[in-house]
């Protein structure tokens, strides 16, 4: 029986009383737009209890019965019916990201209800059994990954009821053998069959194995291993080994993934041939063998050269180590986005990428799908740990700073971990390399830690290479660095790609992390379009940085100086947002029909759409195909060309006439198709100016190039002597046949002949056509691409917007920059539309010599706003603003975008910000002709990034705020409610001439927290646009006294729909005995939310003040003991959406009205403080 438990359980945060619903498998800390989760689960929960009942039938023990708990993070305990199910060498927890089958038959209630409780801990809320006893830092008993940083807590992998037989074959290790050498006359098959006997008694059992293929005439056993007699104790496991020659295997490599099945059965002792089996269990392989030689990785007998990438599937996409382009600009990598078919098509997209080779690294869950999967594709996996640094205190961030104990209880639940893990996942052909950390650089982890996890995954499969990634040192059986090889910080300036990691050892030489953004920053034009400096920060947007598309050719050209070293094993960081674009869209999901794997609800801006077939998975980014060629197995790279750095440099000049010394690298990493290979070259002159190709000349040369080898090989090449191929492109085309086939193709933009044409504006894709947009990606950042045609470093351009498909298209830049290459933004919200109809937007951009490109947008409105969002009138208005900030990540389309709240990807709408106070406007044209009866403005709200720079939204140190959130805390933002103007009216009209004025509001004070305000007032009908000027800005202290208007959302309602302030107080009446002040007063208004308090300030002729509070609803308060003198009192109410509009009464005098003396026995107010007195309902002042 199999039961899966997947769905609906109830949860209780904190173990606490309430009940929420949550769904199995998902991380409760993910972006809770991807979830229905509150928000303050992101970051702010560390603790939770899961509980589900299940009916079970009257005879499930009649099997032996498990709990199948695929991954929780980052550890947890199992209950059945109030008893723990754990195992009891953990002290009952299961350990972060591992799959457990958890014996539950003595826990279990046959024929009635049963109750599971699963109570997962985050690691910065560990219980005190899991900290060692001893003080110090040193205190964290179990492994942990990186989900104290970027998230990933919960239960994240499948929960299932699975029953077993008592006698049973409970497990097969498949172990081929090629003898570590290509002759396959040695080859053989060994085999460890587990067979468990729960029943009570012996059994005298016969065993049979045999191996089928997966695929075709599996009638005939490939391998048959006959049968063999078992004696099968009572109530124990024995390990039968079974091992036969196999020379005509046919071998499982990453170009012919071949599979087949081992497949086992186990019968009674002399039972008739025809009897059915008591048990039968089978399992994949493919028969293969990796290992090293010196310093070189061999794959069945050939030198194989890795080249690859480190997967990262799991990262919360607002604390992401990435997520400077991992804001609403970038991909936004979300915990979630980890699912089943997800995890299918990254492996897709890097073999598309010519990836050899996937690091499973410590971001990403250990799981079956993506290893079936990379068994079926041929893709090799380095499979890791999730044991990152555990030994340094800045990995962990906690407070306070716990780290790896180094005890050995602690190295024995490591080590336990490890045998779990590759136990799991040994049969796994894709797999070549165990990797047991990930930057292990504590000084105890090479003496302590490394080795027994290095004998511990030995143990469990001594056919598999250990590595330990990053180490940044020769240690077991690889030379593994990480951000090594040096260049600076910003990889562009490499001198010479020629001259990296030319690091000597006898292990092989691999490189797990380069090139991440959070490590070396990107680079930033400057204004003449040289690079001026490397960017560390969220982009945003920011316009002068190198495009994604740059910055991944970079990578590329690289990784061709590195192949010419003794590079084994390549795998930079994280490099498919630079080489993909992003899947431009919500996509919304079916969790309900979702049975296996994480289950979110939506993805959102993905890198890849999981959903879609083929190649329509993903989008290929400008910078795809260099990248692509850079790890091509067959390939000729023009040496002298790759080497030149190609960002903020001009290309090189070739004088008419002349010829070119060249030098090709040719490439066969390739182990089929033999070792000829055929290198064709073509030079053309092509003019930028009217898109004319010249051929120049053509030639070939036939190489012999051994599996795994490259060779350099002199060409020379000429330059076209006719005057009119002056300023035309000089482009080289390589191409390689090998066995008949056509393997690459490149062309190579060398240089201009003569002089460089003028400057002409471009566009890579000048048609978009966005498919169906929905509503729900209103916020989505669609991305279109302009690029330098000509000879120029640097032009401004401008844009006008043609049309704007009804105003649903908002275009962030109109004027700019352009260098090189340029990444602009824009969005589509679809509210005012009409759904099903195809609309079409169009946007001009012309350069400074009066060059011109247009770029045309085609898409269908899809679904439309729910109908709880339908209400606000204002969405998918189209925005019209005095002004713009310049700021990164500031849009007018946010305004009616109907998001209320500011978040690390929506800051708002802000103008310009000036040293001065000034005037500035915003006009919302509405979709259609409304009643309109309320205005709501959402003012600044608190920014979650992790410090006051960011919240600035400015550049400096810690702006990605990731230490900020790993540590359990934010900074304190300063800039909520600022931006919020002081006078200002608003006003509406069905024309857009004639305007109706319906609020006038004057000294407004401060939305300090940050909640909406609502401006009511009589239903007005037909009204079509709505305008809101400010008059008079305030100031923010906290961004050099600027002044700016600064919403992040604009909302009109037919009704009086949110609640508001409270309304000014009506009737504020004095009455005055001796020193004695009593003031009353009454609300036209509450704003639909209960008065909480009124604040009450008497400020007299010399502005000074006695402030006085109210709590709850008393319109009535005495204020004892007032000094003489003539006062006014200034009275506001305050509800939960925050302080109210303000009355302030006419003058009245205290003490002796005829002198107006002052009583020299009464306090003289300085700086008093006044005091409600229950009791009395006064007022106190001290």
């Amino acid at each position: 029986m199999r039961l899966n438990l997947n769905g609906v359980w109830d949860f209780y945060p904190n173990g606490g009383e309430q009940r929420y619903d949550i769904v199995v498998p998902t991380w409760w800390d993910s972006l809770s737009r991807t979830t229905g989760y509150p928000e303050e689960w992101e970051k702010g929960l560390h603790h939770g209890v899961y509980v589900k009942t299940v009916e079970l039938p009257e005879n499930i023990t009649d099997e032996d019965v498990f709990l199948h708990v695929g991954a929780l993070a980052t550890l947890g305990k199992v209950f059945v019916n109030g008893k723990s199910v754990g195992p009891l060498t953990t002290k009952g927890y299961l350990m972060t990201l591992l799959p457990y089958d958890l014996d539950i038959n003595d826990a279990v209630k046959p024929g009635e209800t049963n109750e599971i409780r699963i109570e997962v801990w985050s690691v910065k809320a560990l219980p005190e059994d899991a900290l060692a006893t001893e003080g110090g830092p040193d205190r964290l008993l179990f492994p942990f990954g990186v989900e104290n940083i970027v998230g990933r807590v919960g239960i994240g992998e499948d929960v299932e009821i699975v029953t077993k037989p008592k006698l049973r074959i409970d497990d097969l290790q498949i172990m081929p053998d090629l003898k570590k050498n290509a002759d396959p006359s040695d080859d053989e098959l060994g085999v460890n069959i587990t067979i468990v006997n729960h029943t009570g008694e012996d059994a005298d059992l016969t065993l049979t194995a045999a191996v089928h293929p997966v695929k075709g005439d599996a009638a005939d056993a490939a391998l048959d291993f006959g049968a063999t007699a078992v004696h099968a104790p009572a109530g124990k496991a024995t390990v039968v080994k079974l091992a036969k020659g196999w020379p005509t295997a046919h071998y499982w490599s990453r170009t012919d993934p071949f599979l087949y099945t081992l497949d086992a059965a186990i019968a009674a002792a002399g039972a008739p041939a025809d009897a059915a089996p008591v048990n039968e269990a089978s399992d994949r392989f493919g028969f293969r063998q990796f290992w090293r030689e010196g310093d070189k990785y061999i794959l069945n007998g050939v030198k194989i050269r890795l080249r690859g990438d480190s997967l990262c599937l799991l990262n919360q996409g607002d604390r992401d180590l990435i997520n400077e382009i991992g804001d609403a600009y970038g991909v936004i990598l979300d915990d979630n986005h980890a699912m089943d078919e997800m995890a299918k098509v990254w492996l897709d997209a890097y073999r598309h990428a010519n990836c050899n080779i996937i690091r499973n690294h410590i971001r990403s869950v250990p799981s079956h799908v993506l290893m079936d999967h990379a068994d079926e594709t041929g893709m090799l996996l380095e499979e890791e740990t999730a044991f990152w640094n555990p030994g340094s205190t800045s990995n962990v961030s906690l407070e306070p700073p716990y780290y790896l104990n180094y005890s050995d209880e602690a190295i024995g639940y490591y080590t336990e971990w490890v045998e779990r893990w590759v136990r799991e996942y040994r049969n796994h052909p894709s797999i070549v390399l165990w990797s047991t950390t990930n930057e292990a650089w504590n000084p105890n982890d090479a003496e302590i830690l490394i080795p027994p996890l290095e004998a511990a995954a030995n143990r469990e499969d001594p056919t598999r290479m250990v590595i330990n990634d990053g180490f940044n040192k020769p240690i077991t059986n690889e030379d593994s660095r990480h951000y090594f090889g040096g260049y600076p910080s910003g990889m562009t300036s490499a001198p010479d790609i020629y001259d990296l990691y030319q690091i000597d050892g006898d292990l092989p030489l691999g490189a797990g992390e380069e090139f991440s953004v959070s490590t070396a920053g990107i680079p930033q034009y400057a204004e003449d379009g040289t690079i001026k400096d490397i960017y560390h920060g969220r982009l945003n947007g920011n316009p002068d940085t190198i495009s994604r598309a740059d910055f991944g050719r970079e990578v590329g050209r690289v990784t061709r100086g590195v192949r010419t070293t003794r590079m084994a094993n390549w795998k930079p960081f994280c490099l498919s947002m630079f080489i993909y674009d992003n899947i431009e869209k919500v996509i919304e999901l079916d969790q309900e029909h979702t049975k296996h794997g994480l289950n979110p609800k939506a993805l959102l801006r993905p890198q890849f759409d999981p959903t879609a077939e083929g190649d329509a998975r993903w989008i290929e980014g400008d910078g795809y195909q260099y990248f692509a060629n850079s790890y091509a197995d067959v390939a000729a790279f023009d040496k002298e060309f790759d080497k030149e750095p190609r960002l903020g440099l001009p290309h090189h000049i070739y004088q008419l006439g002349t010829a070119s010394q060249r030098t090709l690298i040719v490439y066969n990493d390739e182990e089929i198709d033999g070792t000829e290979l055929e290198v064709r070259w073509t030079v053309s002159a092509v003019n930028t100016q009217d898109g004319t190709v010249r051929e120049v000349e053509s030639g070939s040369k036939t190489l012999t190039v051994d599996h795994g080898e490259f060779t350099e090989t002199p060409i020379t090449i000429h330059v076209p002597g006719e005057v009119e191929t002056y300023e035309s492109k000089l482009v080289e085309t390589l191409s390689v046949v090998k066995n008949g086939k056509l393997k690459f193709t490149e062309d190579n933009f060398l240089g201009w002949i003569g002089r460089p044409a003028p400057a002409k504006i471009g566009s890579n894709r000048p048609d978009i056509d966005l498919g169906t947009v929905d509503w729900v990606s209103r916020n989505v950042k669609h991305c279109l691409h302009l690029k330098q045609e000509g000879g120029a470093l640097s032009e401004k351009w401008t844009a006008r917007v043609v049309d704007d498909a009804d105003g649903s298209i908002s275009f962030e830049r109109l004027a700019g920059n352009l260098r090189h290459e340029q990444e602009l933004f824009y969005t589509v919200n679809v509210a005012g539309l009409e759904s099903g109809k195809e609309y079409t937007g169009q946007i001009e951009y012309t350069g400074e010599n009066g060059d011109t490109v247009t770029v045309t947008v085609r898409f269908v409105a899809g679904k439309m706003p729910c109908q709880c969002q339908a209400a606000n009138k204002a969405l998918g208005a189209t925005v019209r603003v005095s002004s713009n900030s310049e700021r990164n990540g500031w849009t007018a389309a946010s305004l009616v975008d109907g998001e209320f709240k500011a978040d690390y990807n929506h800051f708002g709408w802000s103008s310009k910000p000036s040293a001065e106070n000034h005037d500035e406007w915003v006009v919302l044209k509405l979709a259609r002709p409304t009643t309109v009866a309320q205005v709501v403005l959402a003012p600044r709200g608190e920014n979650p990034g992790g410090t006051v720079a960011e919240a600035f939204h400015g550049e400096g140190e810690g702006v990605g705020g990731v230490q900020e959130f790993a540590a359990g805390h934010r900074a304190f933002d300063p800039n909520q409610g600022q931006g919020f103007p002081v006078d200002f009216t608003i006003s509406v009209s069905a024309d857009g001439n004639a305007w109706t004025k319906v609020a006038d509001k004057h000294g407004y004070a401060l939305p300090a927290n940050g909640k909406p305000r609502a401006f009511d007032f009589d239903p007005v009908q037909d009204v079509r646009f709505v305008k809101v000027e400010a008059s008079k800005l305030r100031s923010n202290p906290n961004e050099h006294d600027e002044y700016a208007l600064q919403l992040v959302e604009i909302a009109v309602y037919a009704d009086h729909h949110m609640p508001a302030i409270p309304s000014e107080p009506e009737h504020v009446t004095v009455s005055v005995q001796a020193h004695d002040v009593q003031v009353e007063w009454a609300f036209a208004s509450d704003g639909r939310s209960p008065i909480l308090g009124t604040t009450l300030t008497l400020t007299n002729a010399a502005g000074e003040i006695i402030p006085a509070a109210v709590e709850g609803t008393d319109t009535h308060a005495l204020i004892a003991d007032v000094p003489a003198g003539e006062w006014t009192v200034t009275v506001q109410g305050r509800n939960e959406i925050g302080e109210g509009e303000t009355a302030t009464s006419e003058p009245f005098k205290v003490g002796r009205a005829s002198a107006n003396e002052v009583d020299t026995l009464l306090p003289v107010p300085k700086a008093p403080v006044a005091e409600l007195i229950v009791e009395s309902g006064a007022v106190a002042v001290s």
